[in-house]
């Protein structure tokens, strides 16, 4: 009976460490008309439907970019509203209808416009292993957790 619950209860822990994988790993998407979103490492994309007032603010050197060839790079500055903590590099710019590529490390963005904005915040490929492992970890402390009550439980 105890083997029949720790196999049962091991395929529920997998799955639930797939699915904190799933959660962990996916792209942070915020759309609106008013829009604040941190990108990470992994870079991020704006997509703009009319045009869109975009304040950002990173310590070091970021560039936004359509596929086309148009690029704002960031300039060194004072931090803009509607942030208050210390920032370098800046950008306060009208950014036309389409898709921007953010490249730079954590750059903070705020987007506002009359028509819809998402901004993405991509997950960094090189953050997975360390994802794959809190999963293991949280599901495998949970398995042993569990097997540990049902064993309690569950007398021989």
């Amino acid at each position: 009976m105890l083997i029949v619950a720790g196999v049962v209860w091991g395929i529920f822990c997998l799955i639930g460490a797939i699915l904190l994988i799933i959660v962990i790993v996916r792209d942070k998407k915020s759309s609106g008309t008013n829009v604040t979103v941190n990108i990470g490492a992994g870079g991020g994309n704006i997509k703009v439907d009319g045009t869109a007032k975009i304040v950002a603010v990173s310590r070091d050197f970021f560039v936004i970019r359509k596929h086309s060839g148009e690029s704002v790079t960031s300039q060194p500055g004072e931090t803009p509203p509607p942030w208050e903590e210390p920032a370098y590099y800046t950008i306060n710019a009208d950014l036309a209808s389409g898709e921007w590529l953010v490249s730079g490390k954590q750059v903070k963005v705020h987007a506002t416009g009359d028509k819809w904005t998402t901004v993405t915040d991509v997950f960094d490929e090189s953050q997975f292993i360390w994802a794959f492992g809190v999963s293991l970890m949280i599901g495998g402390g949970v398995w042993a957790a569990g097997m540990l009550i049902a064993q309690m439980i569950i007398k021989p």
